[in-house]
């Protein structure tokens, strides 16, 4: 925390650890691991002695790795068409127009990603009596976007219109923000402050 002359707001930096599911697999979710740094606003009110509420925004970047091998990511891939085709990979949509899926194994993903988003809290902070420290509850959102080491290229996949008999084409680059996933959490988190 960096307090601003003047000012009771100040600049809040941080950092997390967070472990998300991703489109890793075709048939299953596989997670990633991601660490960032964040850095955003803090503004406290004081609604009476002891009795704070606390507003943080701000933003984060980082970066992150899948857990599974590359094999295991062909392996699993291989098993999902096998199986029940694919269901989970990135939505295209092909230079003609037409869209359809496409899976991460086949854009050559390995695993490793760029992490960026807001993140948003909203807090009330207790005294507890007789001492320094102070309880909190609040409600939390955070909006990861990851955007994936894929291979650039041209592309094929096969469009999700029943009347198309060929496959649709795009090309794509190196972190290319049309296959990048989405991820959102949300809630209440309890916190100590010292």
């Amino acid at each position: 925390m960096i307090d601003l002359p003047g000012s009771p707001v100040g600049i809040a930096l941080g950092g997390s650890y967070a472990n998300l599911p991703v489109s890793g697999c075709d048939s299953l979710q596989t997670r990633s691991s991601l660490a960032a740094f964040h850095v955003g606003v803090r503004a406290p009110v004081a609604v009476r002695d002891g009795l704070w509420f606390v507003f943080r925004g701000g933003v984060h970047v980082g970066g992150g790795i899948g857990h599974s091998s590359v094999a295991s990511r062909q392996a699993c891939a291989e098993q999902g068409l096998a199986e029940s085709g694919l269901q989970f990979g990135a939505r295209l949509q092909g230079d003609s127009g037409s869209a359809g899926r496409i899976s991460y194994s086949t854009l050559g993903w390995t695993g490793g990603l760029i992490d960026f988003g807001p993140d948003l809290d909203a807090s009330v902070y207790l005294r507890l009596p007789g001492r320094g420290e102070h309880v909190g509850l609040g409600f939390f959102f955070r909006h990861d976007q990851l955007f994936t080491d894929i291979k650039p290229d041209q592309y094929h996949f096969k469009s999700d219109l029943e009347t198309s008999t060929g496959l649709a084409t795009t090309e794509l680059n190196f972190f290319d923000p049309r296959v990048s996933m989405a991820r959102t959490q949300l809630g209440f988190r309890a916190t100590l402050m010292f």
